[in-house]
């Protein structure tokens, strides 16, 4: 399994125990996902309330060379006796895994193997914060992401799966939301404290052999969308993704136009992928752009521009797990009594999904964006 040197943050090692085995922990977790799709959890027949109700609790200890194994469920937990290592690490860490045959169903949609799955958990992990407002901590391994959620997001979650399912099974080739491929609730004893995290499992929009020097985060409003301040005329600098990034916003665009193939039909997809949200009040999603010189040095999973630029681009949706909610309303007011309502990101999902939609048809060149047909993207 190749690096991928756009991974956040600071890689995780031995020298920080804890952290270290609870690193074990997932991957163990995200094995035993994998091994559940080989045994054909999921038989094809439909869904149901159940289904997005199930929960499997694993018991991961520490085995004899120190990493972490999954040794049963919660009903073996009275019989465990972790090993004997000299790493001060929790005796045991519970792994929660949730709706595993709804996820089995979404991985299935979207073409991913279960060995797949497996592999791409084996691997230097690395562990950030993130750079937005919101404090979520995120683990990157390859081509996997993984966020922590709240317990908001996480309570929108389980509201939100059962129509997730039926629109990828609907686009299962070009939709640009994020791949959702597993849910996790870590729980361990640090101490005195009990931890618990709350996990969602990803794909890496970022995930590239190659260095991605320059990332945009596009949300199509202005008021604080600007990372970086350069002289006028000049383009930002690069964003290195690697400890202490900087991830470009809307303003630091400078007039950039993404010269990507089947441009229109791309954004026939967005506008699906856009209703969707909207249909589900959500907001603050934003579009995540990566950018860099083609190299030559052999296959990417990147898109190559159509133009003589010889640029890379990396792109798709990150952030749909928050509403429109009272306490976002409040948010809108409050931001009003200091810029205009049209500039600022926190207004109600119509407005939020007609900006958004009319910044990307510029960073595309799409012209008469309202017209595009709304059209499921098809491999080709």
């Amino acid at each position: 399994m190749g690096g991928n040197p756009n991974r956040l943050g600071v890689d995780i090692t031995d020298e920080d125990p804890v952290a270290w085995f609870v690193k074990g922990c997932l991957e163990a977790a995200i094995r035993h996902t994998a091994e559940c799709d080989t045994k054909d959890t999921d038989d094809g027949k439909e869904l149901c309330k159940k289904d997005f109700n199930e929960k499997q609790d694993l018991v991961c200890v520490q085995n004899d060379e120190g990493g972490a194994v999954v040794v049963g469920d919660k009903e073996d937990q009275t019989s465990l006796s972790p090993a004997k290592g000299k790493r001060r690490v929790p005796n045991k860490v519970k792994v929660r895994v949730h709706c595993k045959k709804i996820f089995s169903r979404i991985r299935k949609n979207w073409g991913l193997i279960s060995d797949t799955l497996s592999e791409e958990s084996r691997g230097v992990w690395s562990d950030s914060m993130s750079p937005g407002k919101s404090g979520t901590r995120m683990y990157c391994v390859n081509n996997l992401l993984l966020k922590t959620m709240s317990e908001g997001e996480t309570e929108f979650l389980k509201k939100l799966l059962p129509s997730y399912v039926n629109h990828i099974a609907e686009n299962p080739y070009g939709s640009h939301l994020p791949k959702l491929l597993s849910w996790y609730t870590v729980s361990y004893r640090h101490g005195v404290s009990l931890v618990t995290e709350r996990l969602l499992v990803m794909n890496n929009i970022l995930a590239s052999p190659q260095k991605i020097p320059t990332i945009y985060d596009l949300k199509g409003s202005s008021f604080g969308r600007s990372a970086v301040s350069p002289p006028p005329g000049t383009p930002p600098p690069e964003s290195p993704p690697r400890r202490g990034s900087i991830i470009l916003k809307d303003n630091d665009l400078m007039g950039r136009i993404l010269h990507i193939p089947r441009a229109a039909e791309v954004f026939g997809q967005l506008k699906r992928d856009v209703d969707f949200l909207e249909g589900h009040n959500i907001v603050d999603y934003s579009f995540l752009v990566g950018v860099r010189k083609d190299d030559g040095e052999g296959p990417d999973c990147g898109t190559p521009a159509t133009d003589s630029s010889k640029e890379v681009y990396y792109i798709g949706m990150i952030d749909i797990l928050t509403q429109y909610t009272p306490m976002k309303r409040i948010e809108t007011r409050l931001l009003g009594f200091v810029a205009d309502e049209n500039t600022i990101s926190a207004v109600p999902a119509d407005q939020y999904s007609a900006r958004f939609l009319g910044r990307i048809a510029g960073v595309l060149e799409i012209d008469n964006w309202e017209l595009v047909e709304k059209e499921p993207l098809h491999e080709g």
